[in-house]
């Protein structure tokens, strides 16, 4: 099975889940990545890509709970796709 395809199914199998209390931003992502209860779109990604072993394909294998530093990241190594053209497993 390929990494977009564990990626995936991990990802997948975390719909529904809810942070908890409501509107606290503490989850278990959060708690796995050491910053619980701040916003977590883009630690939720760290780790499904951590859960999937390939952290490495996920920022470089460094950790950034900043969405814009991620994208900048991505941006400079000539790794993005345009609007309306991603493929599963891209972020």
């Amino acid at each position: 099975m390929s990494s977009a395809s564990i990626v995936l199914r991990i990802a997948q199998s975390q719909i529904g889940y809810k942070e908890s209390p409501r509107n606290s931003n503490k989850t278990k992502y959060g708690k796995a990545y050491g910053m619980n209860g701040q916003p977590w779109c883009a630690i939720f990604v760290w780790w499904v890509f951590t859960q999937a072993n390939c952290p490495e394909l996920f920022f470089g294998g460094k950790k950034s709970a900043y969405c814009p530093t991620i994208a900048d990241f991505y941006i400079a190594k000539k790794q993005t796709v345009s609007k309306g053209s991603g493929k599963p497993g891209d972020i």
